[in-house]
C-alpha cells in the first residue's frame, strides 16, 4: 500500500495487540521524502535518513509488554523483538504446559531478548490466585484473595512468597497481582471474588502482606486496578465504567489500599478505566 502525505504513516499492529509507534513518532522528522513510498521504502529511507530512529524503536521497545501465542517462543515472539526491540512479555494461560516447558521457554526468552537488546527480558504473569491464575500447575496454583481473607488462618505473605518461590524458579520476574479493589458494588461484573473484600482495612492489609511475601520470594508486584475497579457495574475490557463517589470518599476506601501498598514498596500499578 502507499503512504499519502509527509505527514501520514502506517502504525504498525503487532498482533498481540501492541502498537508500534515508531513511524508515527519520526514522521515529522522526514518531510516530503517519504511522499507516496511503500512501507518498506519509507523504513528503509526513514533509518537512512535519522541515525536517532534506531534510539527511539529501542526506547519505546523497552516499554512495551507483548504477548504471543505458543508455549515456546514462536515466529510472533521472535518478530517482537528482532524487528521492534521489545524487550518484555506477559505470559498467559495459552503459554503454559508444564513447569518444565515453560522454564525452557522463559530461558528462551531471556536469551533472544539479551542477544538483541543486550539484558535479560522482562518476564510477567497475571498469578492472583484463584480464578486469575495463569500457572496452574503444581505449588504456583493457591486459593484466591478472597477466599484468603474468609479463612482465619490465611498467611498472605507466605502465599505471596511461595508464589515469588515458584514463579522465579521457572524465569517469571514480575506478578500482576496483588488485586486491591475493594468490591463494594455486588453487581460488579468483573472483580467479585477477585477482591479481598469488601473493607478497605482488609484489602490493604493483607494486599500488603502479599507485597511483601513476593519481595522475599525475588518477585516484582503490581497493583490493580487503579484507580479502584471494584464499586462499578460495567466490565472495562467491554465499555466505560462509571464511579461517582465522591474524592474525599475514594480516598478514604478505595484509593486507600494502593496509598498503603505504595508506601509499602510496590514496584508498579495496572490502571483501568474507570469515568470518575
Amino acid at each position: 500500500s502507499k503512504v499519502m502525505g509527509p505527514a501520514m504513516v502506517a502504525l504498525q499492529f503487532i498482533q498481540a495487540g501492541t502498537i508500534a509507534l515508531y513511524d508515527t513518532i519520526c514522521a515529522a522528522q522526514m518531510g516530503d521524502v517519504i511522499g507516496s513510498m511503500s512501507f518498506e521504502g519509507l523504513t528503509a529511507q526513514r533509518n537512512a535518513f535519522d541515525p536517532r530512529v534506531h534510539e527511539v524503536r529501542h526506547q519505546i521497545g523497552q516499554m512495551i509488554i507483548a504477548g504471543f501465542p505458543s508455549p515456546y517462543v514462536d515466529a510472533q515472539a521472535r518478530r517482537l523483538v528482532e524487528d521492534f526491540e521489545v524487550g518484555n512479555f506477559a505470559l498467559f494461560g495459552r503459554n503454559y504446559v508444564t513447569a518444565k516447558q515453560t522454564t525452557q521457554m522463559c530461558r528462551d526468552l531471556h536469551k533472544l531478548v539479551y542477544e538483541k537488546n543486550g539484558y535479560s527480558a522482562y518476564l510477567a504473569s497475571d498469578q492472583e490466585g484463584g480464578v486469575v491464575s495463569r500457572v496452574c500447575i503444581g505449588s504456583a496454583l493457591f486459593p484466591g484473595t478472597m477466599a484468603m481473607a474468609a479463612s482465619p488462618s490465611a498467611d498472605p505473605y507466605q502465599v505471596g512468597k511461595n508464589c515469588g518461590n515458584v514463579l522465579g524458579s521457572m524465569g517469571i520476574l514480575g506478578n500482576f497481582a496483588p488485586v486491591l479493589d475493594v468490591n463494594l458494588d455486588p453487581m460488579n461484573p468483573i472483580i467479585g471474588s477477585r477482591s479481598y473484600s469488601d473493607d478497605p482495612e482488609t484489602v490493604a492489609r493483607m494486599g500488603v502482606e502479599m507485597i511483601r511475601g513476593m519481595h522475599d520470594g525475588g518477585m516484582l508486584a503490581t497493583l490493580k486496578h487503579y484507580p479502584g475497579h471494584g464499586n462499578v457495574s460495567t466490565d472495562s475490557h467491554l465499555g466505560v465504567p462509571h464511579n461517582a463517589t465522591p474524592t474525599e470518599v475514594l480516598m478514604r476506601t478505595e484509593w486507600m489500599p494502593f496509598q498503603r501498598a505504595i508506601d509499602a514498596g510496590a514496584d508498579a500499578i495496572v490502571g483501568t478505566g474507570p469515568h470518575l
